[in-house]
């Protein structure tokens, strides 16, 4: 869009409004995904044919139920977000605001108007970024919490057994944690084992003590 030979400079703010009416939209599509409104693979009712040799789709799910795909996408949100305010910025004022001397003189503005179509041009990319944070902020701290927090609770369902096995059978008391416990925080752990190098920088730890404290208080009162 920005490359010499597209770009028109009479046309610069309607260059600059669908830059970020595309941001708009990326970033509406994600939102109506992570409320469920959105739902892909395909539900026609027919099964697999290996004889026919027909492919199957997925089958329908909504992405903001997988953890996995949360995390990958608000990774591409994190990049974007850095792109608007850096990368595509200087992209943009490179084009519009040339600094060497040669392009500046075919531009027909001053220096100083220039400088003020930078400045502007960053404003408004800043601008349409500040939405990106918070989408990836609640995909964090409250969905990948919730779900990571509900796997890991599946086996706390086993501790209301422990004492009434050993009552009913009146053998000694345990010297070591039961083989479940070990499972407890599996699904955090492999998450985390396999998401942290895709972790936004800005969620830090605190998502993953969220879901610690929240299954360690559910562990003590089962």
């Amino acid at each position: 869009m920005w490359k010499s030979n597209v770009f028109l400079r009479p046309l610069t703010h309607r260059f600059l409004r669908g830059a970020v009416q595309l941001v708009g939209r990326v970033l509406g599509f994600v939102k109506e995904g992570l409320d469920g409104k959105i739902e892909f693979g395909e539900n026609n009712g027919n099964e697999n044919d290996a004889s026919s040799g027909t492919m199957v789709g997925l089958p329908p799910y909504f992405w903001h139920e997988r953890v996995e795909d949360i995390a990958m996408v608000t990774w591409e949100l994190t990049i974007l977000d850095t792109c608007m305010t850096h990368d595509y910025l200087e992209v943009i004022a490179d084009t519009v605001c040339p600094t060497d001397k040669e392009s500046r003189q075919s531009t027909y503005n001053s220096s100083i108007e220039l400088d003020e179509m930078r400045a502007l041009a960053s404003n408004v990319l800043m601008e349409s970024s500040h939405e990106i944070s918070p989408v990836v902020s609640h995909s964090w701290n409250a969905l990948i919490v919730d779900n990571l927090t509900s796997q890991c609770s599946v086996p706390l369902s086993a501790v209301k057994g422990v004492a009434a096995t050993y009552r009913m059978t009146n053998r000694p008391p345990p010297t070591q944690a039961s083989p479940f416990v070990a499972t407890i925080l599996r699904p955090l752990k492999d998450f985390d084992s396999s998401y942290s190098s895709r972790t936004p920088p800005q969620i830090g730890d605190d998502w993953k003590y969220q879901i610690i404290g929240t299954v360690s208080t559910k562990f003590s009162v089962a």
